[in-house]
């Protein structure tokens, strides 16, 4: 690990970084090794917001598209949905195509162009057909988050 003096470049808030960046485990096993935890990475913007009591904070993800797999429910609709907080369109498939309607509905709800296909990952052409039509009703592409399990896919997609 990189002493104090050379990590506080990398922090913008010392002082958030230490309350809120590192965790407590981190900083006893830090501790154990015998190294500082107060300045190891930069915070994250969201853990910023949390701790200044804002909702959330401007990731410049205004007007970006973006696409999750697996976006309907989960770890994936909680980042499409904070993708849409933040201002960007987002695109999402899913097997289930009442649960990405659903989604699709609650993301455009947010104010953002919002668009979902029901598709398996494991067929490789629905997924570049997906690929393909998000790019063209958002305007391209800026963000891919892939959301599903690599045992979805197997070895050959």
């Amino acid at each position: 690990m990189a002493d104090l003096a050379a990590n506080s470049r990398l922090c913008p808030d010392p002082a958030i970084c230490r309350l809120c960046s590192v965790s407590a485990f981190e900083r006893g096993v830090w501790a154990a090794q015998g190294t500082s935890a107060a300045f190891t990475r930069a915070p994250s913007p969201l853990r910023i917001a949390r701790s200044n009591g804002e909702r959330h904070r401007d990731l410049g993800l205004n007007g970006k598209s973006t696409v999750v797999t697996g976006g309907s429910r989960g770890i994936g609709r909680a980042v499409a949905e904070a993708f849409a907080t933040e201002g960007a369109n987002v695109s999402i498939c899913a097997r289930k195509a009442e649960e990405v309607s659903a989604a699709v509905r609650a993301l455009e709800a947010r104010g953002v162009r919002a668009f979902g296909q029901a598709l398996d990952v494991a067929d490789g052409a629905a997924l570049g057909a997906w690929v393909t039509g998000s790019a063209g009703e958002l305007g391209g592409i800026d963000a891919l988050v892939c959301n599903v399990s690599a045992l979805a896919v197997g070895d050959n997609a």
